[in-house]
């Protein structure tokens, strides 16, 4: 190699690089998660699907929930074996201990409990009405509440290491902002905070991951060419379905058992912005 290129080398080296891509190299025990008994609302698709499928690859038994039956039998078949699923309206508040309790003789009493089913709206403040205030509401809060408590009774002192429950919310609950989805995570965020302090006496550990701008189908004005680079993330990248898969592995694991009524943000740094 010549003088120059050698130079032209180092140089290249010393400059600055940023994150642009996400490569990922996960961990593949079969028996990782081998003693849970995972329950995911909202699984037929984004981040549900992806917590599902890590889930699975590290051992678990997984149960998924929705309201789109076809989508969940979709889902199930790409998963595999050790996958259930559970046709389950959150909204519905009146059957969510019923629920509770079919999901529970499934696979045997759930010890992670995941909820990400959730909605959102593209739509400014001053175009919301009253049915789609209600509707965000009643799923990512009103919903959320119900199924927590009716988790949090199952689960109860029924397990000789900690339950979890594991809510996924938003880094808009922790910004200012004027609509429902705003209103319903900052909820979510606060429930996952009073939840953690009730339950811990019971041996059930709740914490939250608030996701920051993701590449998911919740949102339709992602890019449809795959591109990952996002200016106003200091990594200037979207955040990743596996990245929250992989947060939530690592919570509902023993490793996590001290980690109580934390808001985790991944988001890439955009709240730093």
């Amino acid at each position: 190699m010549s003088l120059k290129s050698l130079i032209k080398n180092i140089l290249s080296m010393a400059q600055p690089k940023r994150i642009v891509n996400a490569n990922f190299t996960f961990k593949n025990e079969k028996t990782y998660m081998a003693d849970k008994i995972v329950l995911v609302t909202g699984g037929g698709s984004g981040f549900g699907f992806a917590i599902a499928k890590r889930f699975v690859e590290c051992g678990a038994k997984v149960i998924i929930t929705g309201r789109n039956e076809k989508k969940l039998e979709s889902a199930v078949k790409s998963l595999g074996h050790n996958v259930s699923y559970l046709v389950w309206d959150l909204c519905d508040v009146s059957i969510a201990k019923t629920k509770m309790n079919e999901a529970n003789a499934i696979f045997g009493v759930i010890n992670v409990a995941i909820n990400n089913a959730g909605v959102w709206t593209p739509k400014k403040w001053n175009d919301i009405d009253e049915a789609e205030w209600n509707k965000i509401l009643d799923t990512n809060l009103k919903g959320l509440f119900f199924i927590c408590q009716a988790e949090g009774e199952a689960m109860a002192n029924t397990n000789a290491t900690a339950s979890k429950i594991i809510n996924i919310t938003s880094i808009e609950g922790t910004r200012g902002g004027f609509g429902p989805y705003f209103a319903s995570k900052w909820g979510a965020n606060g429930i996952t905070r009073g939840m953690a302090k009730a339950l811990i006496k019971n041996n059930v550990v709740v914490n939250a991951i608030a996701p920051g701008m993701a590449l998911t189908d919740i949102n339709p004005n992602l890019p449809k060419d795959g591109n990952l680079s996002l200016p106003y993330n200091l990594n200037e990248r979207y955040v990743t379905v596996e990245e929250i898969a992989e947060t939530a592995c690592f919570l509902a694991s023993d490793a996590a058992n001290s980690i109580v009524g934390q808001v985790i943000v991944v988001d890439g740094g955009m709240a730093l912005n």
